[in-house]
């Protein structure tokens, strides 16, 4: 029998591709079984180059990604399951992977290894219905990587809380027609923002309304972040309309929905009166949490933060113990303390990138803000009832 697809592809590119599909796919939909599968393809791009493209989707998110391959033998396509053939060629001990579609059934060959796994009709796969999408921001993938990894730790996990499942895009134009873009992600308690500035886009004047606030979804960002830290190009196009986003670079194209829903008021989470000011090293502080978090129960995750001139005191008690570590600070104000979630804490330090981090608040039961000098990034986090 003649196959319809006979392509030989190298294990480590088309293994990352494969990863890449599995934060959008659905491993067991039993409703739509297609939905669990990718479109293989091997065909010739409009330079000639020989490619294998992948295509997933599961008609929220849709992720095309190609990759040059060996001159093939035969062109053609197959629809088969996704997380299968990953995990089949993560264990193929081999540099290169060869795989032919027939009819109903495709092989996978690799060193000593062969697998002969069904396939689905091809003209069954499923395609996601995009939209025009008018606006565009051509950005460096390790910029925008940058702004999601300061964010996305903030995004509520809570099925309940749908509005905050997800970072806020909100495109901004000053007075001198300057376009900037806060990033925002929050679950309620803590709250991350980051900034994106001197944007260049096309028709960033007709930004406005429901087009300028882009509420994206935690799985699509896990995704984008995937593939951004994979990009080794100089920009990716980064494309908008209300309710779809888009990032392409050179070896990908990948589309989302976006949230449908209103993002809180964020501006006005933001404490602007303070009352006290205190500077501390970020990564000196996530280490003493680690250590003495180790006797904090997980129901409780509370750690005491005591400030005086001569150091900051972090203790934490429970019914498995009591511990407390001293580590240097600038503060000359009056003795006070706080105290915080210690996960939530030590998470806010593990993103700072210098070795000066500003905590200032009000001494009660407000937020207090957490920022970097010549950063555009702060966080919010709100103390807890001792």
């Amino acid at each position: 029998m003649e196959p319809f697809m006979r392509i030989c592809v190298e294990k480590t590119a088309f293994f990352k591709i494969l990863t890449h599909q599995q934060s959008l796919i659905n491993k067991r939909s039993t409703t739509v079984p297609v939905l669990s599968h990718v479109l293989i393809k091997a065909h010739y791009s409009d330079q000639g180059d020989p490619i294998v493209s992948v295509h997933g989707t599961d008609m929220e998110m849709s992720l095309w990604e190609k990759e040059i391959i060996k001159p093939f033998e035969s062109p053609g396509a197959s629809v088969v399951c996704a997380h299968l053939l990953c995990e089949i060629v993560r264990k193929i001990d081999d540099q290169w992977v060869t795989l032919e579609s027939f009819e109903n059934h495709i092989t996978i060959q690799g060193g000593a290894a062969e697998f002969h796994l069904p396939t689905l009709p091809v003209a069954e796969f499923p395609f996601m219905e995009t939209q025009d999408l008018p606006f565009e921001l051509l950005i460096h993938p390790g910029v925008l990587a940058d702004v999601i990894k300061d964010t996305s730790f903030c995004v509520a996990t809570e099925e309940t809380r749908y509005a905050l499942a997800g970072i806020c895009f909100h495109f901004r134009e000053d007075t001198q027609h300057q376009l900037s873009c806060n990033v925002v992600a929050t679950d309620g308690h803590r709250l991350a923002l980051s900034r994106l500035t001197d944007i260049r886009m096309n028709q960033s004047a007709a930004i406005s309304g429901t087009a300028s606030l882009l509420v994206i979804g935690r799985r699509t960002v896990q995704s984008m972040l995937r593939l951004l830290e994979s990009d080794s190009g100089e920009t990716v196009s980064f494309r908008f309309s209300a309710n779809q986003v888009s990032i392409q670079g050179e070896k990908f194209q990948f589309f989302s929905r976006l949230l449908i829903d209103r993002f809180p008021d964020y501006i006005g989470a933001i404490p602007k009166n303070h009352l006290f000011r205190v500077q501390f090293d970020p990564k000196e502080l996530m280490k003493t949490l680690d250590r003495v978090s180790m006797v904090i129960e997980e129901r409780t995750r509370s750690v005491k933060l005591a400030f005086c001139k001569t150091g900051l005191t972090v203790s934490a008690h429970s019914s498995q113990g009591s511990a407390k570590e001293v580590i240097k600070i600038s503060y000359d104000g009056e003795d006070f303390s706080l105290v915080f979630n210690a996960r939530y804490l030590s998470e806010i330090c593990q993103h700072a990138r210098g070795n000066i981090m500003t905590i200032e608040g009000t001494k009660n039961q407000n937020p207090v803000l957490f920022q970097e000098n010549n950063r555009d990034a702060l966080y919010v986090l709100m103390p807890i009832s001792a």
